[in-house]
């Protein structure tokens, strides 16, 4: 159906790149399954199965440790699939395989209810880890694709800012249509299912269908690429082989030869390589604390002034940030060209920072402005964390630099949560409010590793 469905497209309009647009899913399936998991996943485990709030933090801590180890596995076989010339391309069976475990946590989750209450939060915990693993990995092979779309058309990857850009928009849409989803007052309306549960089974049941489509219209994109590959073999245009080489060819006449121990990384290059993943790591730190904690800090029940109770705050407050994420995503290829990627990087820590440090203290429409500048900073992180990666490391491992920028979200991920239970465990009173004014310094301080 998704083949006919491009076929369809392609037909009626050249302009549109459709195997870009397929793989543009899979970031939009993967941020919806994100903002429907941490919307719901803390209130779940502390009001509905009743875990303690220190206990409830393990829950996004655990996990980067597996994701950080496994990424840049998941980068390195996709490169080797790659090279090894398939009729799809080596990310494709990385996708399909990362989909089937996430729809497997998925169901587990959404099932794991029905076992004996002793029981419950273990399963909970080993299901979300399951899936939030794979969502994590599933972003490896599509960066990775993008890429690959690039050579297609004969441009290097470290100039494909539109088509990163691209994939980040469609990462922000699939946000906010999942806040907005859960912006609504989904127990009124759904009277069938049990009300302390409604919100967590259809946020869950809709990722899972979500994930499911983006991978089936992704495999059907890589028909469609394969396709185009060969149709402008024949009409005479270079292989893209050819464009790989010459790549690499120039990109071995411009540094240093030495290797370094980071698999093929020019020691040249290798200081920047740390100081860079150093910055991404810290500058994810605040946005990890505001997608997994700001509806705990809120709360779910809690609407915004004048909606009559139809709005809920946290979510909606989301919903507004992933819209600015929509925005700034549109405009980033073009702040790049203008300002250089480091500084339009660097002025997004610093938007986050200052965002951070104001939305513990406000509430109602204010917090849904002091979130704004959150969202536009989130977008540019996404992708020019990806263009930064990729001047460290030789254009023959794409998949290994998307894992390296991609492993830095679990990395931040694991200090954000290990920081909220600390402030658990130490009683600290409002320790969500000191969490974020923590990172929001954080983030400011990330600026200096960016230009150093």
């Amino acid at each position: 159906i998704c083949y006919s469905f491009c076929t369809l497209l392609d037909a009626h309009n050249k302009m549109i790149d459709i195997p870009l647009l397929s793989v543009c899913t899979i970031g939009f399936a993967v941020e919806y399954a994100w903002a429907a998991g941490e919307t719901v996943m803390i209130p779940y485990l502390v009001e509905i199965l009743g875990v303690s709030f220190k206990l409830s933090a393990l829950v996004f801590m655990v996990n980067p440790w597996v994701a950080v180890l496994v990424q840049p596995l998941i980068g390195k076989l996709s490169d080797y699939l790659e090279k090894r010339g398939t009729a799809h391309g080596g990310r494709i069976p990385i996708i399909l395989m990362l989909t089937f475990t996430s729809l497997l946590g998925i169901g587990l989750l959404l099932f794991a209810k029905g076992i004996s209450s002793s029981s419950v939060a273990v399963i909970t915990f080993i299901a979300f880890g399951l899936l939030d693993i794979s969502h994590d990995g599933l972003l490896v092979p599509a960066r990775a694709y993008i890429n690959d779309l690039a050579l297609d058309d004969g441009i290097d990857p470290e100039d494909a800012d539109d088509y990163h850009s691209t994939f980040s928009i469609a990462q922000a849409l699939g946000r906010l249509v999942s806040l907005v989803i859960g912006s609504l007052p989904i127990q009124r309306i759904l009277s069938s299912i049990p009300e302390e549960t409604a919100m967590f089974r259809v946020m869950m049941s809709s990722s899972a269908l979500v994930i499911a489509v983006s991978c089936a219209s992704t495999y059907a994109g890589s028909h469609y690429r394969h396709a185009r590959r060969r149709r402008r073999e024949l009409a005479g245009d270079r292989p893209v082989e050819e464009i790989e080489m010459q790549s690499m060819v120039s990109d071995q006449n411009t540094h240093s030869t030495e290797e370094s121990p980071l698999v093929g990384v020019p020691s040249i290059k290798k200081a920047r390589l740390v100081r860079v993943l150093l910055a991404l790591s810290m500058g994810w730190m605040g946005y990890m604390a505001v997608c997994f904690y700001w509806t705990e800090h809120v709360g779910l029940k809690v609407s915004l002034p004048g909606t009559k109770g139809v709005l809920s705050e946290a979510v909606f407050t989301l919903a507004v940030q992933a819209t600015a994420g929509c925005v700034a995503g549109y405009y980033n290829s073009r702040l790049n060209m203008n300002y250089g990627t480091r500084r339009v990087f660097a002025v997004s820590l610093v938007f986050s920072g200052v965002s951070l440090l104001l939305a513990p203290h406000t509430s109602g429409w204010i917090s849904v402005l002091a979130l704004l500048p959150q969202g536009l900073a989130y977008a540019i992180h996404q992708t020019n964390s990806q263009l930064l990666v990729q001047q460290c490391v030789p254009p023959d491992q794409l998949g290994f630099a998307a894992s390296l920028a991609t492993a830095t979200m679990s990395g931040s991920q694991i200090l954000a949560a290990g920081l909220a239970a600390l402030l658990g465990y130490l009683s600290v009173s409002s320790p969500i409010a000191v969490l974020f004014t923590i990172t929001g310094v954080v983030a400011i301080v990330s600026t200096l590793l960016v230009y150093r």
